[in-house]
């Protein structure tokens, strides 16, 4: 079950992403 969680919430994040561009500044806190 956490595994479909993490999928989900990475399919949601790459959707995210998509729709709105994330400035490279912010990407590289991680």
């Amino acid at each position: 079950m956490e595994n479909m969680q993490k999928q989900l919430f990475l399919a949601n994040r790459a959707l995210i992403e998509k729709l709105v561009p994330i400035p490279q500044e912010l990407l590289a806190f991680e």
